[in-house]
């Protein structure tokens, strides 16, 4: 609440919350009395009754009144250093029953200054009940649409943050996808090392390719570093680590090998071995390789 809104004094609060409670534990006392019922009559709360009241009716009156007051007491702690707390409520109300004898047997004797005292408790019992009205009064009440405006940005919040989870976990996903295609490129580079280092010598002899076995290792070699290229360029696989396991300068000096090959059977004229064909498929390992 707005630091303008003033609460009772200590004091005040203090002594209505005794006297409140006294009023109720006293009214509840002398009501458990035949001949004060009779003189006073049906209660405009309950029908008149005959019977005294138990200890335990007394403590549930007792309670509901503690509850009706704390229901109503500042947020606790409060910015008020005048303000009623809990704690002093709660001694109040035990004050009133060892006063009334709840701790006791119940003797039912009624005592001249309960008497007395009845009509000046039931004043400032009705003053207490309207001093909470007037603090019901002024609390602030809540406009319809706040719960509404409240849902919808919880809604969407929660979506947001579910997106965001999607969102993270298909980067992983996309990343760990490119990690095992590197690797197992890598592995596949490695296996074939035997082959490429035949490619290499066979490129050097380009009239050798006329051996279809030879020939195939060279297709074999160069499409694959043709895929790394791709998958590298693409980011399909991990580029940093296929360059880290030395697959750049591989294929730079797979890539000068047919390229030299070509440049050798173009001045041999008449020759059956042509790589004109698989070098112009291999569109990735120069751009790699560079």
């Amino acid at each position: 609440m707005h630091a303008q809104r003033r609460w009772l004094s200590p004091s005040r609060n203090d002594r209505r919350l005794v006297l409140a409670s006294l009023a109720v534990g006293v009214l509840c006392s002398a009501l458990s009395l035949p001949g004060y019922a009779a003189r006073q009559g049906p209660s405009r709360q309950e029908p008149s009754r005959q019977e005294p009241y138990t200890r335990q009716e007394i403590d549930h009156k007792l309670d509901a009144l503690r509850a009706d007051i704390l229901a109503h007491l500042p947020p606790q702690p409060s910015p008020d250093p005048n303000a009623v707390t809990r704690s002093q409520v709660d001694a109040q109300i035990a004050a009133v029953r060892r006063q009334i004898g709840l701790d006791e047997k119940e003797s039912g004797v009624r005592t001249k200054s309960t008497d007395e005292n009845v009509a000046a408790l039931e004043r400032d019992l009705k003053q207490t009940s309207a001093d909470v009205s007037a603090i019901k009064a002024r609390l602030p009440t809540i406009p319809a649409w706040v719960p509404i405006v409240i849902s919808v940005l919880s809604a969407v919040l929660s979506a947001a943050v579910s997106i965001g989870v999607m969102w993270s976990n298909q980067a992983v996903t996309t990343a760990q996808r490119a990690e095992d295609r590197a690797w197992t490129l890598i592995q596949r580079w490695e296996a074939l090392n035997d082959k490429i280092g035949n490619a290499l010598g066979s490129l050097g002899q380009p009239q050798s390719l006329a051996d279809q076995r030879r020939y195939n290792e060279v297709l074999e070699v160069g499409n694959l570093y043709d895929t790394i290229g791709r998958t590298a360029r693409s980011g399909e696989a991990n580029a940093g680590m296929i360059e880290a396991h030395g697959l750049k300068p591989a294929a730079r000096l797979f890539w000068d090998a047919p390229t030299q090959a070509r440049q050798a059977l173009a001045q041999t004229p008449g020759g059956t071995v042509n790589l004109d064909a698989p070098v112009t498929t291999w569109t990735n390992i120069e751009p790699f390789a560079a």
